[in-house]
């Protein structure tokens, strides 16, 4: 296959998927039992806020779109105190879209960083970041810096 027309097939290629579970350890990707990684890098391309409610870390409801659950429940209409929103982010580098669930101080962060983005002129899509784990005990805090 020649140059230009392997660029183009790959051009067409969809990303592979992983999606992170975030431990005080670091990142978890895909599978439980892998050893997580200290950081991850890469472009931040969506976010979207999402609901979780968790029992003995089983998740017994969810609602993907923040505001209407899979089982037909309203969030609103709902409002159960176990229910949490997170901030759900897709991390885009090199073919790969690492799907990331944020909770509220690491949610926090990204705002900073969106922020600082939005001061000088940016935005955030175009500023490849560096995300890495605080240990907080029994949960894990993602703090995000700018590549130079």
């Amino acid at each position: 296959m020649n140059h230009p027309k392997r660029q183009m097939y790959m051009a067409f290629r969809r990303p592979t998927t992983v999606l992170v579970k975030v431990t005080p350890q670091g990142f978890v990707l895909g599978a439980i039992d892998e050893e997580p990684v200290a950081e991850l890098t890469g472009r931040i391309v969506t976010t979207r806020v999402i609901r979780k409610r968790l029992e003995d870390g089983v998740l017994v409801c969810d609602a993907p779109d923040g505001a209407h659950a899979r089982n037909g429940t309203t969030c609103g209409q709902c409002q159960h105190p176990g229910c949490h929103p997170l901030l759900r982010c897709h991390l885009a580098d090199r073919g790969v879209v690492y799907v990331i669930d944020l909770a509220y101080t690491s949610a926090e962060n990204l705002f900073a960083i969106e922020d600082q983005a939005a001061h000088v002129g940016d935005q955030l899509e175009a500023w490849r970041l560096r995300l890495r784990i605080v240990d907080r005990g029994y949960w894990g805090e993602v703090q995000f810096v700018r590549e130079a």
